[in-house]
């Protein structure tokens, strides 16, 4: 709920395409900053223009809900993670 928040405050025109990587760089920032262990991912897929690519955060349990975007993995390959995942 707070990285949803700040995502709002910092980035209020988050439902237009291309801030996913604004979006999740905050939010790993500020999460990592306080504690918790989350990673950045950029991952691509195929569309009906050609590739697109998206960025978001996860932690050890996943997708973090504050994006509502719960099958980030399922749509997109990924092309890195920072951390590396274990």
């Amino acid at each position: 709920m707070v990285v949803g928040w700040w995502a709002t405050l910092f980035y209020p025109r988050q439902k237009r395409r291309g801030i996913c990587v604004p979006r999740a760089y905050a939010s790993y920032r500020s999460l990592r900053r306080s504690g918790h262990p989350v990673r950045f991912v950029s991952g691509v897929a195929a569309g009906p223009s050609g590739v697109y690519g998206h960025a978001w955060i996860e932690d050890d349990w996943g997708h973090i809900e504050a994006y509502n975007e719960p099958d980030n993995r399922r749509r997109f390959r990924e092309l890195f993670s920072f951390p590396p995942a274990k």
